[in-house]
């Protein structure tokens, strides 16, 4: 009972200022909240990072739209991934974000925050956002890697299969070489090799509550010990360049000030 379970909250058009993060992370979170309207009010700067450990279930049902963000590529970054995971907290109010330049605080020229990455955002940092929300995960040859399926739906009546890049289905009943699926939706790659980068699509049902959802995630996979060789010889080339300048340089500054001048020694045998 009392507030552990408290499923919605309501604070729009307020004078809140900062956003409550421990309504989602600490000791005293509230696991149950499913919505937060925290829409018009002051909030200038989002905590994106530690946000990134709240499950979509509760993430999905925070409204944030209308108030005066200061732009930021980290939190363009973060609503372009809840825009095409069809959160409706934006996807419905997509034109009420706006994001204000921090040279002008008082807001005499708004920029609308999800239209045409107007801050020329670059992608460097929209994928390091997108991994930390589980978009996109690294690995190397040779690792086993775990990767959630961060579905709205997660309760006990939903079911989960993935699609991998080269359209195999996975299952969790399935036998599938190097890939074994969880009931709770979790993708396991036992071995990590090359082939397995691309696109992965985890499909969750709802049968009982007729819904479905497509999260997808990018899987890279690289060969560290490939990539240790090409910079080892890149580095041989480089040290190798730079020893015969240095020697070419010795010789030059010798020839110049150790050879005798013809000039002196006619004049001191005259």
């Amino acid at each position: 009972g009392g507030l552990y379970k408290l499923q919605k909250l309501y604070l729009s058009y307020n004078l809140v200022s900062h956003f409550p993060l421990d309504l989602y992370v600490g000791k005293h979170k509230l696991t149950d909240l499913v919505l937060l309207d925290i829409s018009f009010n002051r909030i200038q700067a989002m905590p994106i990072q530690r946000l990134s450990s709240v499950p979509a279930k509760q993430l999905s049902g925070i409204y944030l739209h209308g108030n005066p963000f200061y732009c930021d590529c980290v939190l363009y970054s973060i609503l372009i991934f809840w825009y095409q995971r069809h959160f409706s907290s934006v996807v419905d109010f997509k034109n009420e974000y706006s994001c204000l330049l921090q040279s002008d605080p008082r807001g005499h020229n708004k920029l609308p925050l999800l239209h045409d990455n107007v801050m020329n955002c670059s992608e460097s940092t929209v994928n390091s956002s997108f991994q930390a929300f589980g978009f996109i995960h690294d690995a190397q040859v040779g690792d086993r890697l775990i990767v959630h399926c961060d579905s709205r739906f997660s309760d006990t009546g939903t079911q989960f299969v993935w699609v991998s890049p080269d359209n195999t289905l996975l299952e969790p009943d399935g036998e599938t070489d190097n890939f074994k699926v969880f009931p709770n939706g979790s993708l396991e790659i036992t071995d990590a090799q090359l082939e397995n980068s691309g696109l992965y699509s985890c499909i969750a049902i709802n049968k009982k509550r007729l819904l479905n959802e497509t999260i997808e995630v990018r899987i890279n996979v690289s060969n560290f010990t490939a990539n240790r060789s090409h910079a080892h010889e890149a580095f041989h080339t480089a040290f190798t360049t730079l020893a015969a300048c240095v020697a070419s340089i010795i010789l030059v500054l010798l020839y110049l000030y150790l050879t005798p001048c013809p000039c002196q020694c006619k004049a001191k045998k005259k």
